[in-house]
C-alpha cells in the first residue's frame, strides 16, 4: 500500500484543472520525500510512495500515474534495467531515475535526477519528462551517440 503526499487523488478533477501530474515514487529516501511532496503540493500534482519494488505492478494499474521516479536499487544502471522493464510494459509512462550527482542527465535512455537537487528542480524534471522532452540532446538524436 503507498502512502499519500500532497493532495488526494482525485483524477477528474485533476483533468479539469489541467496540468496535473500524478506521482508515483518508488524510494526509501525520506528527504527526497518531503522535498518532491511539497512542491507537487504547492504545483497541484499527487504524489505517493510505494517503498516495496512488489507492489509496483499493483500501484501502476491502480493509481495510473504519469510519471515514475524510480530510486530502488543501489546502482543507477539496475535501476535503468528496471525502469526498461516497465516501459516494455507501461509505454505511455514517463520514467525518472534517482542518481547521487556523479552521473550524466540520462542512463539507458532515462532522464536522471540528483537526489541533492531541489525538490523545485526535481519536481521541473518530472514535468518535463512527462511532456516529452527528452534529457538531452543525444537522446532525442540517438544517431548522434558515438
Amino acid at each position: 500500500m503507498g502512502l499519500a503526499l500532497g493532495r488526494t487523488l482525485d483524477i477528474s478533477r485533476m483533468e479539469a484543472d489541467g496540468f496535473g501530474l500524478n506521482v508515483l515514487a518508488l524510494t526509501d529516501d525520506e528527504q527526497l520525500l518531503r522535498s518532491v511532496g511539497g512542491v507537487c503540493d504547492d504545483r497541484g500534482h499527487w504524489l505517493q510512495r510505494i517503498g516495496l519494488l512488489r507492489d509496483l505492478a499493483h500501484e501502476l494499474s491502480r493509481a495510473r500515474p504519469n510519471v515514475l521516479l524510480l530510486d530502488k536499487a543501489p546502482r543507477l544502471a539496475d535501476n535503468a534495467r528496471l525502469a526498461a522493464t516497465v516501459a516494455a510494459i507501461h509505454h505511455d509512462l514517463a520514467i525518472v531515475l534517482v542518481g547521487d550527482g556523479s552521473h550524466g542527465r540520462s542512463e539507458g535512455g532515462f532522464r536522471v535526477v540528483d537526489r541533492w537537487r531541489t525538490g523545485e528542480r526535481i519536481v521541473d524534471e518530472l514535468e518535463l519528462a512527462h511532456i516529452g522532452i527528452p534529457a538531452s540532446v543525444r537522446d532525442a538524436f540517438p544517431e548522434l551517440r558515438s
